[in-house]
């Protein structure tokens, strides 16, 4: 076991479609489906990727994309606690360099 390294990067680069199933698969093409081609995610994420017999990738695991969505979350609340520490140190700077300014200015 190790840890998932798969996460934000991967997700920004697949692309969502629309499509409607054949009319001999799935719900025979009654409603909108959601998802992406087994191509792109073949290249994306090939481990989430099933091929056929002639290793052309027909499917794909939206299941196994659950913990690669997880790490994306825990990967971009990371980046936005960091963020916040960020702001909060200007922040915190620019009162300090306001307060100087204005003993400064009651000094004189």
């Amino acid at each position: 076991m190790k840890p998932m390294e798969a996460g934000l990067q991967e997700l920004l680069l697949l692309s969502p479609i629309t499509y409607f199933y054949n009319k001999d698969a799935g719900d025979n093409g009654a409603r909108l489906q959601y998802g992406f081609t087994a191509e792109d995610y073949s290249h994306i994420l090939p481990a989430l990727t099933h091929y056929g017999v002639d290793k052309k990738p027909q499917s794909l695991d939206l299941l196994g994309t659950v913990p690669v969505i997880v790490h994306a979350i825990q990967q971009e609340d990371a980046r936005v606690d960091e963020l916040q520490k960020q702001i909060a140190a200007i922040i915190a700077k620019g009162k300090r360099n306001a307060h100087k300014t204005s003993h400064t200015r009651c000094t004189h």
